[in-house]
């Protein structure tokens, strides 16, 4: 006769569950951290597409602290001190090359620094006058990158990585 075999009253629990059981804790507080960094992450983006929409600081204001400074090492901007300035002269822009727009590449948050990085790219054609001179008719792809400051959740600076002479050679400005 085969022997009789005992089944243990308890049986073991699986290691896959014994794993969901122990990431579940971790998982809700990721997803926890996920919604605190939202309001950051669509502050960022509300602000780029209308800062690069030239909708100017009446709108971008709103997702700003007052007095939001504006730092760059570009001879173009140098005068620029405060994100107000850079979101003007980004409206300013689009005077002279009416088709401009920012096709965005890349969109990172650092949640350990409260901060914000886009990558973009700006193309445009300078076709119409803007009290400079006659437009070139030239087209510029140019790479820039913004570094979002936060405190709370209000912009506090902004740092634009950007090679202005590189955009305004191809624009036959220089």
């Amino acid at each position: 006769a085969a022997p009789e075999i005992a089944f243990p009253r308890r049986l073991p629990v699986p290691a896959y569950l014994l794993l969901r059981r122990c990431c579940r804790r971790p998982c809700l507080r990721a997803a926890r951290r996920e919604e605190e960094r939202v309001p950051i992450k669509q502050t960022a983006r509300d602000f780029r597409e209308a800062c690069d929409g030239g909708k100017g600081w009446g709108t971008c204001g709103q997702w700003c602290s007052e007095g939001a400074a504006f730092r760059v090492q570009a001879d173009a901007l140098a005068g620029m001190k405060t994100l107000a300035d850079y979101t003007e002269w980004a409206k300013g822009l689009l005077t002279p090359m009416p088709d401009a727009r920012a096709e965005f590449k890349s969109f990172a948050v650092d949640e350990d620094n409260n901060r914000v990085v886009v990558y973009a790219v700006f193309h445009g054609t300078h076709t119409a006058d803007a009290g400079s001179g006659a437009p070139t008719g030239k087209s510029v792809a140019s790479d820039y990158v913004y570094v979002l400051d936060f405190e709370g959740s209000k912009i506090s600076s902004m740092t634009k990585i950007w090679n202005d002479g590189h955009a305004l050679k191809q624009l036959g400005w220089i």
